[in-house]
């Protein structure tokens, strides 16, 4: 008889707050954009360290009010996702509002102009992601909104000073997710591009942003090494947790992984080894020498999570994702305090 959902709980252990809170995204970016700019040699203003963690913490918290409208979220879910269904009014008139408005003073005051544009290229593709998945389960919305949104993104994305290469890339993305949102209406299984792929990348996108800004477009570029290590190690992270809270979202999400693309769930342990053996041999072979405490990083966090993959079967699906955010922090860590 299958046990019922963890967060039926009126206690929420304290290893599950930053979690529940949305604040575990937030620190995991700010610890990699320090890792990434210390091997990078440049030193970034605080300005940017703020402006990127509460910019993650805005869209995860956007994120999960927005899944707990879902109908299919009441009937099995997380600790996190039974949070924000009971508070989520507390979250779109307070904790949200103050938080972007917060967002908003950083920008302009603190992070450089040519930052401050790049990011607002990048929210408008966030938020088009954003669209795609958590408006699914309105047929209107869904469609008007992801398309207005794409044609009103690539107007400003023409028009706002960011440089060739970004405006280029972000009306890729930009088109691209339009592309998935009309073929993700008809095709209610496999999806062209995983949601934890998109995800991931995206992650790796905003992480890098002042890195590459501050490197005068050298390092960390949207298809650079280092963005696209850190792409797909936060992929990795997201399919773990996914398979994870695969009961959760047998209802309440679609778009995960687990349904989508159920065989990159299985073949997970596969995935983490063919990765670490690939970037393990690229080190010992031609990897910048500048790079290496970043890619070694990298190489521990694949490794961590393998660990915890091994393990989660003897733990809850809210202490296995807990743990699988601490396997891609953890290294940074190390990096930032030792290097």
């Amino acid at each position: 008889m299958p046990q019922p959902p963890s967060s039926t709980s009126p206690r929420i252990p304290w290893w599950l707050w930053l979690n529940v809170l949305s604040l575990d995204a937030p620190l995991v970016a700010v610890l990699w954009q320090a890792a990434l700019a210390r091997v990078c040699r440049l030193i970034l203003p605080e300005g940017c360290y703020w402006a990127l963690g509460l910019a993650v913490w805005i869209i995860y918290m956007l994120d999960r009010v927005l899944d707990s409208f879902s109908n299919a979220a009441q009937s099995v879910t997380t600790v996190r996702h039974a949070f924000y269904r009971r508070h989520r009014v507390l979250f779109l008139v307070g904790v949200i509002p103050a938080a972007t408005a917060a967002l908003g003073w950083t920008a302009l005051t603190a992070v450089p102009e040519g930052i401050l544009w790049r990011g607002v290229g990048l929210a408008f593709i966030v938020g088009m992601y954003l669209l795609h998945y958590a408006a699914r389960g309105h047929s209107t919305i869904y469609l008007l909104g992801n398309l207005v949104a794409s044609a009103v993104g690539s107007f400003f994305l023409w028009t706002l000073p960011i440089p060739p290469l970004f405006r280029f890339f972000f009306t890729v993305l930009l088109v691209g997710l339009a592309v998935l949102t009309v073929v993700g209406r008809s095709n209610q299984g496999l999806r062209l591009l995983p949601k934890e792929a998109i995800c991931g990348y995206l992650f790796a996108l905003g992480v890098s942003l002042s890195v590459h800004f501050y490197s005068l477009d050298r390092l960390a570029g949207p298809l650079s090494m280092e963005t696209l290590l850190l792409g797909l190690l936060c992929m990795l992270n997201c399919v773990a947790i996914a398979s994870y809270e695969k009961e959760p979202d047998r209802l309440g999400d679609k778009n995960a992984i687990t349904h989508t693309w159920p065989v990159m769930v299985q073949l997970y342990p596969a995935l983490l080894v063919g990765f670490f053996v690939a970037l393990a041999l690229g080190v010992s072979r031609d990897a910048p020498q500048g790079m290496l405490p970043y890619i070694l990083a990298v190489l521990s966090s694949l490794a961590l999570l393998g660990v915890v993959h091994y393990l989660a079967r003897k733990f809850s699906p809210e202490l296995s994702h807990v743990l699988a955010d601490v396997a891609v922090a953890l290294p940074m860590v190390v990096l930032v305090l030792g290097a």
